[in-house]
């Protein structure tokens, strides 16, 4: 899977992740499913900071070619 690729699935799912954290919150059952929120959020976590990752490595304007 090119990081192209990858940007989009990790995008999608953290986009779905948020969606699935918000519902719980708005249906007021953070209380009853805290361990499963903790999980979203860490996935959410590990999505955002594996994009800045890919972001990191995609060249610059400017940057001059391997």
């Amino acid at each position: 899977m090119g990081n192209n690729d990858l940007s989009v699935v990790l995008r999608d799912a953290r986009f779905l992740l948020l969606q699935i954290r918000r519902s719980v919150s708005s249906g007021g059952h953070i209380e009853a499913v805290a361990e499963f929120d903790a999980l979203v959020g860490v996935a959410v976590d590990e999505a955002t900071r594996k994009l800045s990752a890919l972001d990191n490595e995609k060249p610059k304007r400017g940057d001059l070619p391997d």
